[in-house]
């Protein structure tokens, strides 16, 4: 008897023993988690935690052959997003991954912490920043420096937003144009920058000192036979250049190019030898914070936003290239916060194929609306190539609804259980005999009746506290979890030294680039 009851016991408190954690949530938000992808044991450097169910407490790990089929985090701000972003961040970099992180937020909290969670992850030298609004505290970069000359036009022409068909005669013959000018740049075999082709594309004297050199060096070239016919198209009757009529056919590129090429954002990407160069910061696993000033320069801060984007996927081009013992792994982590602002039809290639060169995409929302740009389809492509989708908060009962509905329905047996008495007792009235006709009576009633039900209801994807998140994963799993945040001791921040946070410098070479104004200026001085 002792022995079967030695065998019983632990199988009576195992299920207790499972369940590590139990945390109180409303009777409305109990959702029931299905079976989790993959047990901690395996997952711990081989996935991330997203967070820990809150019906048994066990942690939900997404394992990199899943991430690098893309997630999407949903919700209003202030919910969370930003704060189950960092968490998966840190958890990358400890696994030696990398990250690109494009922020909508110019905070230097986020910016502090971004190198302190690196400083304690031990790779602080692999930081880059990118910071437009403030260049003393942001390294260099040049988006339009690498790469032949239609690919160099293709980043530069996503600057130019898509439209209607005469718009698109505009991106044909600007594209033509600028891919012209790159050829030309590039078989003089000088480094070249945002300003050179602004200066191109405003002023004749630039155009007259490039034909020039081509002239006396490329005369047979055919480039410079190129860039000779582009540029007769825009003579005049007198042989001169009419540099105007150029500029209305690139339907207003000059002055987004110029935007790049003066001010803050001159300072950091008008240069000849860039600090940060994407597709090497991306084989090498490098920690990428991009700080868009999108209150006081939202138009800069979106242009920059698309280029940075358009640069991306030519590096996600040149990787998949590569044999895939050298592609990055664990995969690169790109995630684009408050993605709504900047995001249009240039995402949709990336997030289909650049699982095959080893890059993820995590973009954070706050409704669906923010994905409907001009392509209808765009919201549809996006969605539909992000296999693991997070919500949290939602503030809009349309984005919620379509939440509920994407999560889809699910079958629910409903039961009514019914019962009656009754009694009754007849006779006449006149009657003085005691003997009257008496009856008892009973009924029961059970009724079944199947019915579908929303998985998740439009209201408690609105009623979700802070912190909380649904988790829709693999088409069919469901989790209701609590996503840690990630802080670090004030007693490490002081062993660590992790509050004397610096921008790391890389002292570049100098290099002899075209420097078309400094040539111009001397010329009509």
């Amino acid at each position: 008897m002792l022995f079967s009851g030695i065998l019983w016991f632990p199988q009576k408190i195992k299920p207790f023993l499972d369940k590590r954690f139990f945390f109180p949530v409303e009777e409305k938000l109990r959702i029931e988690s299905s079976p989790i992808p993959i047990p901690e044991a395996e997952a711990l450097g081989s996935g991330l935690l997203i967070g820990y169910t809150t019906d048994n407490g066990m942690p939900v790990y997404i394992p990199y052959s899943r991430l690098s089929q893309h997630m999407a985090l949903i919700g209003q701000s202030g919910v969370g997003k930003t704060v189950c972003g960092t968490n998966l961040m840190t958890q990358h970099i400890r696994n030696g991954g990398g990250y690109l992180f494009i922020d909508g937020k110019l905070s230097s909290s986020e910016l502090d912490n971004v190198i302190m969670l690196a400083k304690w992850a031990g790779r602080e030298q692999d930081v880059y920043i990118l910071n437009a609004a403030n260049p003393e505290q942001s390294n260099t970069y040049n988006p339009i420096l690498y790469g032949d000359p239609q690919e160099v036009a293709s980043r530069i022409i996503s600057l130019i937003p898509e439209g209607s068909a005469g718009t698109d005669h505009y991106r044909s013959s600007a594209k033509q144009a600028i891919e012209t000018i790159v050829a030309a740049f590039q078989r003089l075999g000088k480094p070249y920058n945002f300003m050179d082709i602004s200066m191109v594309l405003m002023e004749a004297q630039t155009i007259y000192i490039i034909l020039k050199e081509l002239n006396s060096k490329y005369f047979d070239d055919p480039v410079t036979a190129q860039f000779k016919m582009l540029i007769n198209r825009y003579r005049d009757k007198d042989g001169r250049i009419n540099v105007e009529e150029f500029r209305k056919t690139l339907g207003g590129l000059a002055g987004r190019l110029h935007e790049f090429a003066t001010g803050s954002f001159g300072q950091v990407m008008n240069t000849y030898n860039p600090e940060l160069k994407l597709y090497d910061a991306i084989m090498q696993h490098k920690i990428i914070y991009v700080m868009l000033p999108t209150m006081g320069k939202n138009e800069q801060s979106i242009s920059l936003a698309k280029m940075i984007i358009a640069d991306l996927r030519t590096a996600i081009s040149w990787i998949q290239k590569l044999p895939d013992e050298l592609k990055p792994n664990p995969p690169y982590f790109v995630f684009p916060d408050e993605a709504g602002s900047y995001i249009d039809k240039n995402w949709t290639r990336p997030l289909e194929q650049s699982r095959s060169a080893g890059i993820f995409f995590c973009p954070a929302f706050q409704t669906f609306a923010n994905l409907e740009t001009d392509e209808k389809e765009n919201k549809e492509m996006i969605l539909g190539n992000t296999y693991t989708k997070i919500f949290y908060k939602l503030g809009t009962n349309t984005t919620a609804t379509e939440a509920s509905e994407m999560l889809g329905n699910r079958r629910r047996t409903t039961y009514a259980i019914g019962e009656g008495h009754g009694a009754s007792i007849s006779g006449a009235e006149v009657d003085t005999s005691p003997i009257k006709n008496q009856g008892d009576s009973a009924a029961s009633t059970t009724m079944q009746r199947d019915e579908e039900v929303a998985k998740v209801t439009p209201e408690q994807f609105m009623a979700l506290p802070i912190g909380e998140c649904i988790v829709f994963y693999d088409g069919n799993r469901i989790y209701h979890l609590k996503t840690p945040i990630f802080k670090i001791t004030p007693e490490a921040r002081k062993v660590l030294n992790l509050d004397n946070n610096q921008l790391n410098r890389f002292v570049m070479p100098e290099v002899e680039g075209l420097d078309l104004f400094e040539k111009v200026k001397n010329l009509l001085n």
